[in-house]
C-alpha cells in the first residue's frame, strides 16, 4: 500500500499567503494597541516628578513583572492564531485550488470530474454549486453526443434510399448533412463524457484528486 502524501498546510497561490499575511498584521496593531494601553500609563508615572521616589521604585516594580508576564503570553496567543489562521485558510484555499483544477479540466472537455472536497472544508454549497454545473453541462453533451449518433445513422438510411432513386438535389442536400455531421462530430469529439466511454467504465466517473 503506497503511503498518503504529507498534508500541505500551505498551498500554492495567492489567497492563503495574504490571508495569513492580513491576520498578522491585524495581530501586530492589536498587540501595539495593548501593549501601549498597559505600559504606557505606568511609564508616565514613572517619569512623573510629582511623585516619591519610593512610588517610582514601587511602579517600576510593577512594571517590570508585567513585562515577565505579559510578554510570553502576547507571543503564545500570536503563534495560536497565527496556526488558526493557517488551518483556517487552508479550509478555504483547498476547495478553491480544486475549483480551478475543475475548471480546467471542463475547460479541456472532461465533463468526469466530480466537485467533492473533504469534510472539514470550507464552501460546501459552492462545491455543492459546482458539481451540479458540471453534471448538467455533463447530461447536456451526452444527450446531443446521442443524438448525433442517432442523427448519423437516419442520414445512412436516407443515403442507402437515395442511391436506389438517385437525385441530384436530394444527394446534394445529403452531402451537406454529411458535412454538417462532421462538424458536430468534431465539435463533440473534444467533450468527454459517460456516454463515449466503455461500459464498463460508465458507471465509475473520474474524479478530481488534489493533495490539500
Amino acid at each position: 500500500m503506497p503511503k498518503p502524501k504529507r498534508k500541505q498546510l500551505l498551498l500554492p497561490g495567492a489567497f492563503q499567503t495574504r490571508f495569513i499575511v492580513t491576520s498578522f498584521l491585524y495581530q501586530v496593531v492589536i498587540v501595539v494597541v495593548f501593549v501601549s494601553a498597559l505600559f504606557l500609563p505606568s511609564v508616565l508615572r514613572i517619569d512623573d516628578t510629582a511623585i516619591s521616589p519610593e512610588e517610582a521604585w514601587q511602579t517600576g516594580i510593577e512594571l517590570l513583572a508585567l513585562h515577565n508576564h505579559v510578554w510570553p503570553a502576547l507571543a503564545i496567543a500570536c503563534v495560536l492564531m497565527l496556526m488558526h489562521a493557517l488551518v483556517f485558510s487552508h479550509r478555504i484555499a483547498g476547495p478553491l485550488s480544486r475549483f480551478g483544477h475543475i475548471f480546467k479540466e471542463v475547460g479541456n472537455g472532461n465533463l468526469l470530474v466530480s466537485a467533492k472536497i473533504r469534510r472539514r472544508d470550507l464552501l460546501p454549497h459552492e462545491a455543492e454549486c459546482l458539481g451540479e454545473m458540471v453534471r448538467a453541462l455533463h447530461g447536456k453533451i451526452a444527450a446531443l453526443q446521442q443524438h448525433r449518433t442517432e442523427l448519423s445513422t437516419h442520414i445512412d438510411r436516407l443515403a442507402r434510399i437515395v442511391e436506389k432513386t438517385p437525385s441530384k438535389p436530394v444527394q446534394a442536400e445529403l452531402a451537406q448533412l454529411r458535412r454538417e455531421l462532421d462538424q458536430m462530430t468534431q465539435a463533440l469529439a473534444d467533450f468527454r463524457t459517460s456516454y463515449n466511454l466503455p461500459d464498463k467504465v460508465r458507471s465509475a466517473p473520474s474524479s478530481v484528486k488534489i493533495a490539500a
